[in-house]
């Protein structure tokens, strides 16, 4: 128990460090384009902010956004590495027949979402426009009545 401890610790370490050492090239990257000046920076506006910020502004936000991205970035590694310590604490507690039971649950829901989506796409040709118009029928052909709101 102590020995998968220590390794589980020990790869939740190697991806912070491999997370961290990515984010520092980056940023030391993101330095030398600022020096060398010849890099226009892009990025993406948080909704909303398109039609409001001059020029200026929208160049100042895309180089906080270059700022943060690293480190925002090392910090989505740090919490996916987390969040499957957890996951694989949490299945250890499970027994060899329940986990079992788990895995026939998960592939049955795959299934079923799998159907669910290709039922959902037309078939053969159908447009998507004649797909939800089949689907608005009643299974004599005539369209089913809408309710008035």
């Amino acid at each position: 128990m102590q020995n998968m401890f220590s390794r589980r610790f020990a790869t939740v370490a190697a991806s912070l460090a491999i997370a961290l050492l990515i984010a520092c090239q980056a940023t030391a990257q993101t330095k030398e384009s600022r020096n060398g000046g010849a890099k226009k920076i892009r990025g993406r506006l948080p909704a909303h902010y398109a039609k409001i910020v001059t020029e200026e502004q929208r160049e100042q936000i895309y180089k906080i956004q270059e700022e943060y991205k690293p480190k925002i970035d090392a910090a989505k590694a740090q919490l996916d590495a987390l969040t499957k310590e957890q996951e694989d604490k949490i299945a250890a507690v499970l027994t060899s027949e329940q986990k079992k039971k788990l895995d026939d649950a998960v592939i049955e829901s795959k299934e079923k979402k799998e159907t669910k989506k290709s039922e959902k796409q037309p078939q053969n040709g159908e447009t998507v426009a004649a797909k939800k118009s089949e689907d608005k029928k009643n299974p004599d052909g005539a369209a089913k009545p809408t309710e008035a709101k």
